[in-house]
């Protein structure tokens, strides 16, 4: 387990300058891990899950433009709940509340269906920011593999202005095949330490 886990959620959260100037508006979608491991692992004595709910809340009360689409989709077998949101004062209470509300469960991680979910959610009305967030590695029957799923990346539409990152939350995550996938893409980046190039992500 690393110490650093909150601090990189921090960085991933926060990190993104969004200062110049925007032809779309946002959508960020954060596909959420949200197994049983969750509530097990350690942060500097916090559980791993509450690590992540405290992440979220603050980024999402740090939005100020109400234009702004924020989804969570907490997961583990399968795809438990889509929350949608604009980033008014009500819709970002209505995600908050849900959020720290949720309870973590199931054994098993499906990562393939929670990228697939994922790349649904993309809207080429949007500049996007695909986030899946993983303690793990993905330990369902699927009829394709995570590398499968990653390399899918590559045929999105091209109309569509996405920036996808792959957080490994703890080394239970780490993988070379998924290191390798992710990196092959363009504008899709595996994140597994707090020392990030800011200028990856603009």
């Amino acid at each position: 387990m690393r110490s650093k886990s909150i601090l990189l959620m921090c960085a991933l959260l926060f990190i993104i300058d969004l200062s110049g100037q925007q032809f779309k508006p946002e959508k960020r979608i954060y596909m959420l891990d949200a197994t049983s491991s969750m509530n097990k692992l350690k942060v500097n004595n916090e559980f791993l899950w509450d690590v992540v709910k405290k992440s979220l809340e603050t980024a999402i009360r740090q939005v100020g433009d109400t234009s702004t689409v924020l989804v969570v989709a907490p997961f583990w077998q399968s795809i438990n709940e889509v929350w949608i949101s604009n980033a008014t004062n009500e819709g970002k209470a209505s995600l908050i509340e849900k959020i720290n509300s949720y309870k973590v469960g199931g054994k098993s991680t499906n990562i393939c269906d929670a990228l697939e979910k994922g790349y649904q959610l993309l809207d080429k009305n949007y500049v996007n920011y695909l986030f899946l967030m993983t303690d793990g590695v993905h330990n369902t029957s699927n009829t394709k593999s995570v590398k499968e799923v990653i390399s899918n990346w590559s045929k999105v539409d091209p109309g569509i202005e996405v920036y996808g990152f792959y957080v490994m939350l703890h080394n239970a995550a780490e993988d070379d095949v998924i290191n390798k996938s992710v990196k092959s893409n363009k504008n899709m980046w595996v994140v597994n330490s707090a020392d990030i190039n800011v200028n990856l992500f603009k």
